[in-house]
């Protein structure tokens, strides 16, 4: 199993721990994986994805930052939602997206076969599972470790899974830290399934 940890100095204990929990789960031990203390805080409230979700119309594929404003989200994270949501083919309105960053994540999958997977999410009462096509993995990929703002663009990028906004808080905040290992299970190109076990930021990916 491979662990990446947020507390070094604890790593050797939470490694066992989280292979006792796994054992004790039926889970299959996670060949790729990105984990540190349980219980986290969200990075972004449920309330304030929550928000954003209720300004984002999944049927048609939009978003309207003027309904998230109204409801008391910061412009700035409205804005980077905004870029990420439009990173996987979004239409945004009312919002200022980041041109310069959409079109660098947009060349993550350009000259690419057509997307193949799905997005989705599936929780079986054990461990919750987000499920990102190759085209959403590609754009998640290359946004990770990209600074300012990066929690919210994350954020945009899986709302189309229809993720619980609580869920999304957590998810986000792991992937900006220690998204990386998502790159080896992206490899074969079908997309990638990460696997959390909440309430804890126990994470790791295989490929779909």
């Amino acid at each position: 199993m491979k662990l990446f940890t947020l507390m070094p100095a604890r790593t050797a204990l939470v490694a066992s721990a989280t292979a006792a929990l796994l054992g004790s789960m039926l889970v299959a031990s996670p060949a790729n994986a990105a984990e540190a203390a349980p219980a986290p805080e969200p990075a972004i409230s449920e309330a304030t994805v929550q928000s954003l979700f209720d300004a984002t119309n999944q049927k048609t594929h939009q978003f309207d930052g003027a309904l998230a404003r109204q409801h008391g989200v910061d412009p700035a994270l409205v804005d980077s939602y905004a870029t990420g949501f439009a990173a996987t083919g979004g239409t945004v309105e009312n919002a200022t997206i980041d041109s310069a960053q959409v079109a660098k994540l947009r060349s993550a999958v350009i000259g690419k076969q057509a997307c193949t997977g799905k997005n989705r999410y599936d929780y079986t009462g054990a461990q919750l599972n987000v499920y990102l096509n190759s085209c959403n993995t590609n754009v998640m990929i290359s946004v990770i470790g990209g600074g300012v703002g990066v929690i919210g663009t994350i954020a945009g990028i899986l709302s189309p899974t229809g993720l619980p906004a609580a869920a999304v808080g957590v998810l986000a905040g792991i992937l900006a830290v220690a998204g990386a290992f998502l790159g080896v299970c992206a490899a074969k190109g079908r997309g990638t399934v990460i696997h959390n076990i909440p309430p804890s930021t126990i994470t790791w990916c295989n490929s779909q």
